[in-house]
């Protein structure tokens, strides 16, 4: 396998697990175009399809992935798990069992004895009607998911579970549906009972973390965190979940009793112990074209330009800004690039952007911001962002060039110190509330020019 199409892979897998696969199957079919004799790439177009609720689909993938490489043995372990939610058990237990033949001392080796013990208990339940029914319940709410449709997605699936309770797909999405509908304790207690229907849900542990999160239980979040490194160490999102438990240690040093539940993060958006902010109103703007960088859109600059206006109004006008068109003179100069080399802050990779502020000392002991240059980041591997992924990056940097010089613990928050598929391409209420609190006090007018 190249090394593109390894990238190609890995950034379907980040796509899947955000829930973007219509995205992710597009890349790995270019990645298949490009070698179509790679077993991986239809092991990860049958993760697309398993994850979307298109089993029979998924079967047919990761069996081409076998035939193309007999080598991805944890492939039969999918493939059985995709019979048993199919109601096949027959059909699940010898990949369950060749999977043991040739991993007799693997780590997963008891789980996978206890999805030969489900398969027996299994026989004889429903017939191949009823499991239709529940897939149909199943996809109908796949499809008010991505349609974000939250309640009715959540109404098909816990009808799906009261047709069949043990069903594991059905609880780790009725989960998601409540994560995100705002009801993060339902959905801890879907994702763990969706794992412990099929501990080989590792989404599940992740999903956990995350909402512990939400309900600003740093030393839980912490603890699924670390236990999916453990059981994932060659995941790609070990880098960005490092960079999550160290944030959360590192605020839990900072602020022992911090909430993320809180009405707003204000104390978390100082650096070095000073709040940052502008001091001179309007403040002037200049965005210039990107045309020039490798995978910029037209959209990027009304993503941006949205941005700008969504911190303005949740400012409730405290914050007053103008557009110019040339860099002198002006006071925030946003660039675009396609070097992820300089999306570097310090010591730690930048989300998708990178902010720098000048500012000089006031009279409290804060900083006054004299200037700021923003620059984002036009692709990830090679592929250019949805206009929600670049808003949600906008949205972010433009927090940052207003002064929020720290970061949300609240991972649905926009202000959140990295990358989450629960953030919205929106302000949330906390997100409005620290702005307004940093600038409680309207700040000086600039002459008119």
């Amino acid at each position: 396998m190249s090394d593109e199409v390894r990238g190609m892979c890995q950034q379907a897998e980040q796509l899947i697990n955000s829930r973007k696969t219509n995205e992710a199957v597009k890349l790995l079919h270019r990645a298949e175009s490009l070698d179509p004799t790679c077993g991986e790439v239809h092991g990860y177009l049958g993760m697309a399809s398993q994850n979307s609720g298109d089993t029979k689909q998924a079967v047919a993938e990761y069996t081409k992935a076998l035939q193309l490489n007999p080598q991805m043995s944890f492939i039969n372990v999918n493939l059985g798990t995709c019979y048993l939610n199919l109601s096949q058990p027959d059909q699940a237990v010898p990949y369950f069992e060749r999977y043991l033949q040739e991993n007799p001392n693997a780590q997963d080796a008891a789980q996978v004895r206890q999805y030969i013990q489900q398969a027996g208990s299994r026989r004889g339940q429903s017939g191949q009607s009823g499991q239709n029914n529940l897939r149909g319940i199943v996809e109908q709410g796949q499809a008010f998911l991505n349609q974000r449709r939250f309640s009715e997605a959540q109404s098909a699936f816990e009808q799906a579970i009261a047709q069949q309770p043990n069903f594991p797909p059905a609880h780790f999405y009725l989960g998601y549906a409540l994560a995100q509908s705002g009801q993060p304790q339902r959905a801890v207690s879907e994702f763990q009972r969706a794992l412990q229907l099929d501990p080989s849900l590792k989404e599940a542990v992740l999903n956990i973390g995350s909402n512990y999160q939400s309900l600003g239980d740093s030393r839980n979040a912490i603890a699924w965190y670390e236990r999916y490194l453990h059981e994932n160490p060659g995941s790609p999102k070990t880098g960005d979940l490092r960079q999550r438990i160290s944030g959360l240690q590192q605020q839990m040093r900072q602020h022992p009793q911090m909430d993320a539940s809180a009405n707003d993060y204000l104390p978390d958006a100082a650096s070095g112990g000073r709040f940052y902010r502008w001091t001179t109103m309007p403040i002037r703007v200049c965005i210039v074209s990107g045309a020039n960088a490798r995978g910029y859109q037209d959209y990027y600059y009304k993503a941006l330009t949205d941005a700008f206006g969504a911190w303005a109004l949740g400012s409730q006008n405290r914050i007053s800004l103008v557009p110019v068109t040339y860099p002198a003179p002006c006071d925030i100069f946003c660039d675009w690039t396609d070097d992820p080399n300089k999306m570097v802050g310090g010591d730690r990779a930048v989300e998708g952007g990178a902010t720098h502020l000048s500012a000089q000392p006031m009279p409290n002991g804060d900083g006054g911001i004299t200037g700021a240059t923003l620059t984002i980041l036009t692709n990830r591997g090679g592929t250019p962002l949805t206009f929600e992924d670049m808003k949600k990056v906008c949205l972010h940097e433009v927090g940052h060039a207003l002064g929020i010089n720290g970061h949300s613990s609240n991972n649905q928050d926009v202000m959140f110190f990295s990358e989450s598929p629960t953030v919205l391409p929106q302000l949330t209420i906390r997100d409005q509330a620290t702005i307004c609190r940093l600038y409680g006090n309207y700040p000086t007018q600039r002459p008119p020019m």
